[in-house]
């Protein structure tokens, strides 16, 4: 469940998301991601695959784990 992990951390801090971090893709993290992709252009299915990933943007990190503060695109 580390990918939903990815994507709920993702989803809060670049897209403002109020959901908890929880790793379980429920129905907070279905509508939070549904929101993101519609910001970002893309259908807004709620299923997370290639062309959401490519299309959001990212948390970024610094070498030593710590958040930058600023959100990229893969």
């Amino acid at each position: 469940m580390l990918g939903v992990h990815a994507l709920q951390l993702g989803l809060v801090r670049c897209y403002g998301a109020r959901i908890s971090i929880d790793m379980k893709f429920g129905p907070a993290t279905k509508k939070a991601l549904r929101a993101a992709q519609r910001k970002v252009g893309i259908r807004d299915d709620g299923i997370f695959g290639p062309t959401s990933n490519y299309s959001m943007r990212w948390p970024e990190y610094y070498d030593n784990g710590q958040f930058t503060g600023r959100c990229i695109r893969n």
